[in-house]
């Protein structure tokens, strides 16, 4: 865990260092894989010279398996996606927020985890990848705390609606990713109570919501 908190606390570092650094403008153009500079108006731009509508990776994807790491792959593509349009939509759209500057940097660091997140499952080390998975899933629930109350002045439309309902959707594409790897959020286990002692024996009783089954 040391790892990925090193991780993204570098990347925060950077990010803090790019926002003091960048205009708006900045954020108007990115450069593609293929080394081509293509405008970003929160749709997708092909190089056909056409525009075409935006659309999740893998829309609907979902896994009804814990640990089946059937769709690892695709799951971390939607998650990725996602903490890209949260990220630039943050940028847009709501730098009037009180400690925007800090909790942007939170969020570049979160987007940046995606994207290590999605690399890894390449290489096949299932163990570091749960582990980034967990670190996500914390910063994502610290984002969500952040922008509570934050409220939106209209300057680019990314995706679609606002911020609080992409992090709707990103917790829904997080919570089939972390299904799939085979991680528990440790949210569940902070937010909830254990079982009341009573008559049941140690062997007996019922693992907390959301855990699997106690070791033996």
């Amino acid at each position: 865990m040391i790892r990925f908190t090193s991780i993204t606390g570098a990347a925060a570092i950077c990010s803090m260092s790019l926002l003091f650094a960048t205009s708006t403008k900045a954020y108007d153009d990115y450069q593609h894989y293929d080394g081509h500079i293509h405008h970003y108006d929160g749709h997708l731009h092909h190089d056909d010279g056409h525009h075409h509508g935006e659309g999740l990776p893998y829309p609907g994807l979902e896994s009804e398996t814990f640990g089946g790491m059937g769709h690892i792959d695709m799951l971390a593509e939607n998650c990725r996606y996602m903490a890209n349009h949260i990220t630039f939509d943050m940028y847009y759209n709501y730098q009037h927020n009180p400690g925007f500057q800090e909790i942007y940097a939170k969020c570049y660091s979160f987007r940046n985890l995606s994207y290590i997140i999605h690399d890894m499952e390449h290489t096949g080390d299932h163990v570091e990848m749960s582990a980034a998975i967990s670190e996500m899933d914390s910063l994502f629930h610290s984002l969500e705390h952040d922008l509570g109350n934050w409220r939106r002045t209209a300057r680019l439309q990314v995706g679609q609606g606002d911020i609080h309902y992409k992090m709707e959707l990103l917790e829904d594409m997080m919570h089939h990713l972390m299904n799939d790897a085979g991680v528990r959020s440790q949210a569940i286990i902070d937010n909830s109570a254990p079982p009341v002692p009573g008559n049941l024996s140690v062997d007996a009783v019922p693992p907390p919501p959301g855990v699997g089954p106690l070791p033996q």
